[in-house]
């Protein structure tokens, strides 16, 4: 199976009213109801694009891009602080 490599959008609206009309950019991952915004998860190839009908909409208030991709994803394990001394008296 090819998947395609996506990444993701966070979307803030005005108004909720308009969240199906989201569904043709992409595919929404997560929506807050209280802080009015959106992610949605769309192809890297076609990434611009689609920032760039999502601006010109008027009830999107801002698009960011989503940086999840830049992390680093080796995770090399715990570290174990030996050196410190933890003693709680007062001497």
């Amino acid at each position: 199976m090819d998947f395609k490599k996506t990444t993701g959008i966070i979307v803030y609206l005005h108004s909720l009213r308009h969240l199906r009309a989201l569904n043709e950019f992409g595919q929404i991952q997560f929506v807050s109801k209280k802080l009015r915004y959106v992610v949605l998860y769309v192809d890297e190839d076609k990434k611009d694009q689609i920032i760039a009908k999502l601006n010109s909409e008027k009830f999107v208030k801002e698009v960011i891009e989503s940086h999840f991709g830049e992390l680093l994803k080796d995770v090399t394990g715990k570290k174990v602080f030996v050196d410190q001394d933890f003693d709680d008296t007062d001497e």
